[in-house]
């Protein structure tokens, strides 16, 4: 079973996103929360991201970015992405239920 009081890892990107990642990869074994409205979904952030993904992939974490809605077009579609905080913090709790319950 999991632990469904087991603490969020919540990190705010910025425009120094590479010194952070050491901060995530060393958290990678709880849900994640990248929190990201005032980023630019460049080229170079985007890829810089989906490689830090697949880094921290784990099926039994979430790993959810909050974004602004206007950023959406630019975000790889299979990720997932929510416009606030406690939106993402609810879907871990929706995903932590559904593990717990083996689906």
């Amino acid at each position: 079973m999991s632990d469904l009081n087991a603490p969020i890892y919540i990190v705010s990107l910025n425009s120094n996103y590479l010194i952070q990642e050491d901060q995530i990869i060393a958290n990678q074994t709880n849900d994640i929360v990248l929190i990201a409205p005032n980023c630019e979904f460049d080229s170079s952030f985007i890829g810089w991201l989906a490689s830090l993904l697949e880094t921290i992939s784990a099926e039994k974490h979430s790993r959810i970015i909050v974004a602004a809605p206007n950023q959406y077009e630019t975000i790889p579609s299979d990720w997932i992405v929510v416009p606030t905080q406690t939106e993402a913090e609810d879907m871990i709790e929706m995903d932590r239920i559904e593990r717990d319950l083996g689906f």
